[in-house]
């Protein structure tokens, strides 16, 4: 992907369309030789981290009934990831979106993996997990084509302008309390993304991600973007 055109991803209307809905979507971010490296990449880390392939994770007891494993890059990778054509164009997407100068920004990275069998990822906000400001915006790359079947993301539009609502807890993962607000989430759509494509989301959309009842493991990256008044707690929860 031609680095020099990476400002044409994005248009006046997806920036006003990420202020109104609090997300958008792109189909393309990555070209088929970076989504290669990056998959490669991926397992191998993946396999440092817990000691067996990705593909072999649901065999880890402790991980026989997750909904989704999650890490944050190791600090040995995150160079070479801050060396990419993604991480440059995913990084100026978010100055673009948030009208913050590039130069502003603290990113850290997550790893995604829901293994075939996986459960949902529940309705939450980023937010939820951190400090205030609240303004924090997270670029998701699927390794593979993230579906309907597979697990794609759902966004319930407009929601980022409520603020944090009341969270608990479900299965050690965050979720929005229902009981505590009302959430009309017959508004929300599923929103498909190819690999190497991606979703850009605000810290305070409220989003979920369905269970993986394809065949394949669903590989995804994240960059979440903040600026400079957040890098230490950003720092803190990729350590």
């Amino acid at each position: 992907m031609n680095e020099a055109n990476h400002q044409s991803l994005i248009s006046q209307q997806h920036i006003q369309s990420f202020c109104q809905r609090g997300f958008i979507t792109l189909p393309s971010i990555c070209n088929a030789d970076e989504i290669a490296w990056f998959s490669r990449r991926y397992d191998d880390i993946v396999t440092a981290i817990v000691g067996c392939k990705p593909a072999e994770i649901a065999r880890i007891s402790s991980l026989a009934e997750s909904h989704v494993f999650e890490r944050s890059l190791p600090l040995s990778a995150r160079e070479e990831f801050a060396q990419t054509g993604f991480y440059r164009r995913a990084r100026a997407l978010v100055a673009a979106l948030s009208g913050a100068d590039d130069s502003q920004l603290r990113c850290g990275w997550r790893l995604f993996f829901k293994l075939s069998g996986f459960g949902e990822t529940f309705w939450h906000q980023d937010a939820a997990y951190r400090p205030e400001p609240f303004d924090s915006i997270t670029v998701w790359m699927p390794l593979e084509d993230a579906n309907l079947d597979s697990g794609c993301m759902h966004y319930l539009p407009h929601s980022h302008r409520n603020g944090l609502h009341p969270h608990r807890r479900q299965h050690g993962h965050l979720t929005v309390d229902t009981s505590k607000v009302d959430l009309d989430l017959a508004q929300a759509h599923a929103y498909p993304v190819p690999a190497g494509g991606c979703t850009i989301h605000h810290c305070c959309t409220v989003h979920y991600a369905s269970a993986n009842a394809g065949p394949g493991p669903r590989r995804a990256l994240a960059l979440v973007c903040a600026r400079a008044a957040l890098a230490p707690e950003l720092a803190r929860r990729a350590a």
